[in-house]
């Protein structure tokens, strides 16, 4: 895994279920403003990779608006 796609999955799985917009992932993770729908493509393919390359399925998409990572009860 990419050091990006890491630092996602564990912006989102330090608090579970909490819902991260796009918005706030990209900010956190690289540190510039978010600009258009370009970073909502590039958010998403990351999220899609990160399911690959790990199997991982806690992180779950929201209203296309923003993804979390879902601990079930």
């Amino acid at each position: 895994m990419t050091k990006n796609q890491i630092d996602i999955l564990f912006l989102l799985a330090s608090s579970p279920n909490t819902i991260f917009k796009n918005e706030e992932i990209f900010v956190n993770v690289w540190g510039e403003d978010w600009s258009s729908n370009y970073n909502q493509i590039f958010i998403d393919e990351y999220i899609r990779k990160i399911h690959e390359k790990t199997g991982i399925e806690n992180i779950k998409a929201v209203n296309e608006d923003g993804y979390k990572f879902e601990i079930l009860n």
